[in-house]
């Protein structure tokens, strides 16, 4: 678990990491997503998948859910939240999206789920590569699920970068 979770405002670096067993088959189903090394770009097309509710406690689904985000301004997000009284900090990242049926937003069942944006990264290499996943957010909390003018907010991974690479070397230390 992250070590400032919660210290000061309820959501805030919310972050934990899991240590697997074994190895995750990668095949076309199955994928990794880029760690940021680029500021978030507010404006961008992004998805979420989860298992979630599909309505505020309702059922859940049989099959893995995906929908579409726009990632917001800290900004924006903030004035939404200030009228329930809730802070937006620096670790955070808010996001949603519309589709033809309504707002997509995560739901209760959701959180620790990716938000990925498919971007243009520099590769280890030097070269350029497009259409990777960079993993911008991880599904933390919201009010209701879906709800007008309350975008779900999540943990924004550019700002534990450092912690999850120090985490992940320690790790892999003997």
């Amino acid at each position: 678990m992250h070590p400032l979770y919660q210290d000061n405002v309820a959501h805030d670096y919310d972050f934990a990491l899991l240590q697997l067993d074994k190895a995750v088959p990668i095949n076309r189903c199955i994928g990794v997503a880029c760690l940021p090394h680029s500021q978030d770009r507010s404006g961008t097309n992004c998805s979420i998948t989860g298992w979630g509710r599909l309505v505020f406690s309702g059922p859940t689904p049989k099959l893995l859910q995906e929908a579409s985000v726009t990632p917001l301004t800290n900004q924006i997000c903030q004035v939404d939240y200030s009228a329930i009284n809730s802070t937006i900090t620096g670790s955070m990242l808010c996001a949603s999206g519309r589709s033809k049926t309504g707002i997509t937003d995560a739901c209760q069942g959701d959180s620790g789920g990716p938000l990925v944006c498919k971007e243009t990264v520099e590769t280890s290499d030097g070269t350029m590569a497009s259409d990777r996943y960079v993993l911008r957010g991880v599904t933390s909390t919201g009010d209701g699920c879906a709800e007008e003018g309350y975008p779900g907010v999540y943990g924004r991974v550019q700002s534990v970068l450092s912690w999850i690479e120090d985490t992940m070397d320690a790790a892999l230390l003997p």
